[in-house]
């Protein structure tokens, strides 16, 4: 458990904040994601609950889910830097949907590191300003 968690936070250490490209089921760690062109959101957003019943159905291993949901967490705050408030709420709402499903799915799976980036995903959606 601890060498999982160890590469897993290599892995992230390590990733570039990109959106996950709609055109990729899912996403591997050996296959970076490419930017989601403009007006291409609403794909994104789809392939990401396509994932996530995938993730339900026990198509997605949790290290993969949570790989999602830390780089959508990502893309949220880069939303956040560029006043894509909207974007950035609807990212971090996915991203928190993603964690509980997969605290739900796998709860001996990295707990104190899930609750800690769903934490961190509600303290940025609370900070985020009212439109």
């Amino acid at each position: 458990m601890r060498i999982v968690i160890l590469k897993l936070l290599l892995v992230i250490s390590t990733s570039a904040a990109q959106p996950i490209d709609a055109r990729d089921e899912l996403w591997y760690p050996t296959n970076p994601p490419k930017k989601v062109s403009p007006g291409n959101e609403k794909a994104a957003g789809d392939a990401l609950m396509k994932a996530q019943r995938n993730q339900v159905e026990g198509k997605i291993s949790p290290d993969e889910s949570f790989l999602r949901a830390y780089k959508t967490i990502q893309v949220a705050q880069e939303n956040v830097k560029n006043k894509e408030y909207a974007k950035a709420k609807d990212n971090l709402t996915r991203a928190i949907s993603i964690l509980s499903d997969l605290r739900t799915q796998s709860p001996q799976w990295a707990g104190e590191i899930v609750k800690y980036r769903i934490d961190f995903a509600n303290s940025l959606l609370a900070s985020l300003p009212a439109n």
